[in-house]
């Protein structure tokens, strides 16, 4: 039930600290990105948020999913002790 606990654990902060890697392109985009010469800059701030968010949302996917398997090795290095 531990290990439960503990891997559900590590995998919301994974998870958070994927949303926080996620958003932080987001704040300020256009001091990283310049819109192209032939779109409307309407156009491109609309293409670009979304962009961004499915980029978010991949992060924090992939940081949620990496945070158990990093937990349950810090947990076998802790039992190999």
């Amino acid at each position: 039930m531990i290990l439960v606990f503990v891997l559900l654990g590590s995998a919301l902060i994974g998870g958070a600290f994927g949303w926080y890697r996620g958003t932080t392109l987001m704040r300020f985009p256009t001091q990283y990105f310049s819109p192209p010469k032939n779109m409307e800059y309407e156009q491109w701030l609309t293409e670009l948020d979304w962009r961004l968010r499915r980029q978010r949302w991949m992060k924090t996917a992939i940081y949620a999913a990496a945070g158990p398997v990093a937990g349950f090795i810090v947990l076998s290095l802790f039992a190999l002790r």
